[in-house]
């Protein structure tokens, strides 16, 4: 029962609900003033004991996109890392595939009655813009994933970038997306 949900539904529910909304909401004078999300980056970490490649593999689907091995940049003895040694994964999504796994995000969260929300207070500021960012401790969370091995609990981080300024119009249009904020 892995349906997938529909790639432009975000996209077309920001262009025909959520920029007149907030235009009116905030007084802004152009469409182009609406704040919205550029990007949605996720990553997850990998130590020697897990299988990196299926791993890497769990990430390509859910974001459906192919993911990237990060590598050490340089050597920590004290975690028993080398420089050039495989330590992670992580995609960036934008555009059709950020709407595509916005939606699978929100049946996501709506389906799990154990999800708090996300916290208002982990939103910070990247420069400019705001930003949240909040972890999954299971990857089978997400319906594409089956729970293949219920020992084995791969978590991931996901971190919601936007192109707003103020923290109250980036509280906005995570509500106006149907995401759950907590304050």
């Amino acid at each position: 029962m892995t349906e997938k949900i529909n790639n432009t539904y975000f996209k077309d529910l920001y262009k025909i609900k959520i920029i007149p909304d907030l235009k009116e909401k905030f007084k802004f004078t152009n469409d182009l003033q609406v704040p919205s999300i550029t990007k949605i980056s996720l990553s997850i970490g990998l130590n020697k004991r897990r299988d990196t490649q299926s791993n890497i593999d769990k990430l390509t689907t859910i974001a459906s996109q192919k993911a990237v091995a990060t590598k050490a940049k340089k050597s920590i003895a004290q975690f028993g890392l080398r420089e050039g040694q495989i330590n992670g994964a992580m995609v960036t999504l934008r555009k059709n595939q950020m709407y595509m796994f916005l939606g699978q995000l929100q049946v996501a969260l709506l389906n799990d009655r154990s999800w708090p929300g996300l916290f208002a207070k982990s939103i910070n500021t990247a420069g400019k813009h705001y930003s949240i960012s909040f972890g999954i401790k299971d990857l089978s969370f997400f319906n594409d994933i089956k729970a293949e091995n219920a020992l084995v609990k791969e978590g991931c981080n996901i971190t919601i970038v936007s192109s707003c300024r103020n923290k109250d119009h980036f509280v906005a249009l995570l509500e106006a997306l149907e995401l759950p904020i907590r304050s």
